[in-house]
């Protein structure tokens, strides 16, 4: 009888080379990452102070003062992100190196180590790759603070993941190759000519001005008003074609004891005279002293529903001029583009979508959408028709003209309030406005179910009101006595109407489309942060609050 006796199998030789190559490299890294840990108030010091400091003053500072355009801070931010990867990279590789390679003499004892010369190479690269990528992403938080967005769009992080990765591998790779290559006692001249041109290239702190020339607006030259103090304020924007002047939008021009135009052009400060020309009109020659003051909306991210008619594109005009990003969504997408395309040419940022306000499902993808690819929802504005039926007495009216307003109106406003509010409420702040307002129906005329549409609106904008004042939200309704602007040309009796909607007022005029504008973009901004719960009544005198 035999016996056998079982010799254990040992690995190969390779094998367990591997796995001795790979336990001291990640013994060596963890090393490396235990002593930064151990380090981390001078780790964050050196590589949060220079980029800290280049967001505040060139980002918040400069911009608040008006020496940087609007929108300045959201190219600036992410450059001073990427600076700062790659720097960190090249100095988390190379100054150490520099010490390993000189007094410490640290680089033989690594070069001892069972681990081939590449992988020691490789080490320094990764270990500076993970730094400068912490450095990166402890730049986020301090950007949001200390500007109050992060212009980053949540559809795009992973080609924003790649490219800090990208800058924080390039950066430890010259950072290898200059500790390497270079005597320890000439380093800090490479660095001085690596890191300068790296600063002033890889972020511009400096607001490029493009210099041209605006537009000669025919007939516009300055001449002013005879009732110019009785309107108190008269605009550079609601001249003919000053919507296509193309005017940089991070400045305006205080003319004349408070009459607002706009003087820079993409970021140069132009003459008060060549405001004339621009159509203002209205300079008054013993003051032309030009002022700047920022925008109401810059950065706030607007979706106005029913973009593509009159009203939705003269607030989503306004809403554009004053700096808010503007998403607007309708049923028609000929026409939301083509009231884009006019924001669009006068330097504004518009987007479009086909979506049905009385969808519950096509409104919250969009809100979702909107907010996720913009990081947020700062305004949301109902301006969609209610498809009412007026000229029939109510005695007479079918019960699908009366109540097509009332179930369009509070369905759509609901719908959209509540689409918006979900994200409002997440980021403590929004503001949502609707168009409308009650009151004692007008004498003569029959409006079917609008008025009592209007009267369910102010209903649910206190309910709205009161249960979202808590987190921030403000809920308001403009409201006029008709614009007649929004009546169709050659439409029978126009005239007749306009008449009487003019004549009907305290003023002996109506509210035009860009009042209705302005107002909104003011009703919107935070001027108006004490303002919740009511109506800014814009009739002329024609309601009596």
């Amino acid at each position: 009888m035999s016996t056998t006796t079982a010799t254990p199998r040992l690995a190969p030789a390779g094998a367990r080379q591997r796995a001795e190559v790979a336990r001291t490299f990640f013994a060596i890294l963890g090393r490396d990452l235990f002593v930064t840990g151990r380090e981390l108030p001078t780790f964050l010091a050196q590589v949060i102070l220079q980029p800290l400091f280049m967001v505040f003053v060139f980002g918040k500072v400069l911009t608040d003062l008006g020496f940087a355009r609007a929108g300045f801070a959201e190219l600036l931010l992410p450059g001073i992100i990427a600076l700062t990867v790659a720097v960190t990279g090249l100095q988390g590789t190379a100054l150490p190196l520099v010490i390993d390679f000189s007094f410490t003499k640290e680089i033989e004892d690594r070069l001892l180590a069972p681990l081939p010369v590449g992988f020691v190479a490789l080490e320094k690269i990764l270990f500076g790759t993970l730094r400068a990528l912490i450095a990166g992403a402890i730049m986020f938080p301090i950007g949001r603070l200390v500007l109050g967005t992060l212009p980053f769009q949540a559809s795009r992080t992973w080609l924003l993941i790649a490219f800090l990765l990208l800058g924080a591998v390039m950066g430890s790779g010259l950072g290898m190759t200059l500790g390497t290559l270079v005597q320890p006692s000439q380093i800090s001249i490479v660095f001085a000519l690596v890191l300068t041109p790296l600063l002033f290239t890889g972020v511009h702190p400096i607001p490029v001005a493009v210099t041209v020339e605006p537009p000669v607006v025919p007939g516009a030259h300055a001449r002013e008003p005879a009732d110019l103090r009785e309107r108190g304020r008269a605009r550079l924007d609601g001249a003919p074609g000053a919507a296509h002047a193309r005017l940089d939008r991070g400045h305006r021009a205080d003319l004349c004891h408070g009459r607002a135009g706009r003087g820079w052009r993409h970021g140069v400060h132009a003459p008060c005279d060549r405001l004339d020309r621009l159509g203002a009109g209205l300079v008054d020659k013993r003051n032309r002293t030009c002022g700047r003051y920022g925008l109401l909306l810059e950065s706030k991210n607007a979706v106005i529903y029913g973009g593509g008619g009159a009203i939705g594109a003269a607030v989503a005009r306004a809403f554009a001029r004053e700096g808010a990003k503007v998403h607007l969504a309708g049923r028609t997408l000929e026409r939301l583009e083509a009231v884009a395309g006019t924001i669009r040419s006068a330097g504004g940022v518009a987007s479009t979508a086909r979506v049905d306000a009385l969808d519950e499902r096509a409104v919250d993808e969009h809100a979702d959408a909107v907010a996720a690819d913009a990081g947020g929802i700062d305004i949301s504005f109902n301006l969609i028709s209610h498809g009412d039926v007026q000229g029939t007495p109510l005695a007479e009216m079918r019960l699908e003209d009366f109540e097509r307003p009332v179930v369009t109106a509070v369905r759509t406003m609901f719908l959209t309030s509540r689409a918006a509010a979900r994200h409002m409420i997440r980021q403590g702040s929004g503001v949502i406005l609707a168009f409308g307002g009650d009151g004692d129906p007008p004498p003569g005329y029959h409006l079917g179910g609008l008025q009592v549409a209007f009267s369910a609106m102010e209903a649910l904008r206190r309910n709205l009101a009161s249960e979202l004042g808590p987190h921030g939200i403000r809920v308001l309704t403009l409201r006029t006595g008709g614009v007649p602007e929004t009546l169709p040309e050659g439409f029978d009796g126009r005239q007749a109407i306009v008449n009487d909607i003019e004549g009907n007022t305290m003023l002996k005029r109506a509210a035009t489309l860009d009042d209705v504008g302005n107002v909104a973009a003011f009703a919107a901004s935070d001027h108006a942060r004490t303002m919740t719960a009511t109506a800014l009544n814009i009739s002329c005198g024609a309601i009596v609050d």
